[in-house]
């Protein structure tokens, strides 16, 4: 893969990288449910002097410098009230992602967003929030809450995770519920640092155990035409059931009458906060209770948080969800 970084070259890509959900505070950024695939990145030597930022609310690219990037993307992916160790983790992530979209854009372009390397959407890449708008949102702790994140990126500068040598893809989600998912149970692809693990530290997620009742009409609607005659049994009651699920009983596949439905697009159209659920049929509504916020692989947001309070260091969190990987500064990579 590449080489070393040299001269002024070197110089100037260092002063870039050293500047320095839940869903989020702002929106659900952590929702990364498309397929993927899990490959290397090109070498770091390809890596842009700064970072061009496709800001989808105001149709418009911006550049700026990764660390002031990145406090901007903690902003809207983590509440600012979290413990210091768990927006550490959270910097570290944010900069994996980062780094390795930049590697990638750089070896042949990205898609979704021409010309820029990431976007502010939080379906796509992500979230991402102004300073003066975030400040906004806080009110009187907007200048307070501002220099927190900036203290935990800056603490963090340079940092990112590796699995053998290698940048991971650092994904994140709200809170799993107790228990993280697997990567080839909700995706396509696989990667071994993305294992499920053991979580004791977010039961006070909000989104930790929740339900949410539908009725049979919504149900029925939430569904297209062609699909919703055959939804219903001679009783009325939906014709659902689980095709196949995660042994950890994350749901993978859904039958709705005679068609089958991903967990994301069941998800979607129920407007469901997990795909780790049981349900029951009423007399006239279905009752979904749900366990976590988002996907379930990779960091667990509020289970950084709790962990954080009980004594862990981000470098422990970051170990913790992301299986036998490394925190390293990115200079050295590829050496």
């Amino acid at each position: 893969m590449g080489g070393r970084l040299e001269g002024g070259l070197f110089l100037l890509l260092l002063l870039v990288f050293t500047v320095t959900v839940l869903p989020p505070l702002f929106s659900p950024a952590k929702e990364k449910e498309e397929k993927k695939e899990y490959v290397f990145p090109p070498p770091l030597d390809t890596v842009p002097f700064s970072l061009k930022v496709y800001n989808h609310r105001e149709d418009c690219l911006t550049e700026m410098e990764l660390e002031e990037y990145l406090v901007g993307v903690v902003a809207a992916e983590m509440p600012a009230s979290f413990h210091p160790e768990a927006l550490r983790a959270q910097a570290i992530a944010a900069r994996t992602y980062t780094v390795r979209k930049i590697l990638s854009a750089a070896g042949g372009g990205s898609t979704g967003h021409p010309g820029a390397v990431v976007c502010t959407d939080h379906t796509h890449c992500q979230a991402w929030i102004e300073e003066d708008k975030a400040k906004e949102n806080w009110g009187e702790t907007g200048e307070e809450n501002w220099q927190k994140l900036k203290a935990a990126v800056a603490s963090t500068a340079g940092l990112v995770i590796t699995w053998q040598g290698e940048l991971i893809d650092a994904v994140y989600h709200s809170t799993c519920g107790g228990n993280t998912a697997c990567a080839r149970d909700v995706w396509s692809g696989d990667a071994p640092y993305l294992e499920a693990v053991a979580c004791s530290f977010c039961s006070h997620s909000p989104w930790y155990s929740t339900e949410k009742q539908i009725s049979y009409e919504a149900f029925f609607s939430a569904f297209n035409e062609k699909d919703a005659l055959p939804v219903a049994a001679g009783d009325g009651t939906p014709r659902l059931k689980v095709v196949e699920a995660s042994p950890r009983g994350r749901i993978k596949t859904f039958q709705v009458g005679e068609k089958e439905y991903t967990a994301h697009d069941f998800r979607r159209k129920l407007d469901l906060p997990s795909a780790w659920l049981e349900y029951a049929c009423g007399a006239d509504s279905l009752l979904f209770v749900t366990r976590g916020y988002g996907h379930g692989v990779g960091l667990c947001q509020y289970g950084a948080d709790g962990a954080g309070e009980k004594g862990w260091k981000a470098e422990e969190i970051i170990k913790y969800y992301y299986r036998e990987v490394e925190i390293v500064p990115w200079k050295n990579l590829h050496k």
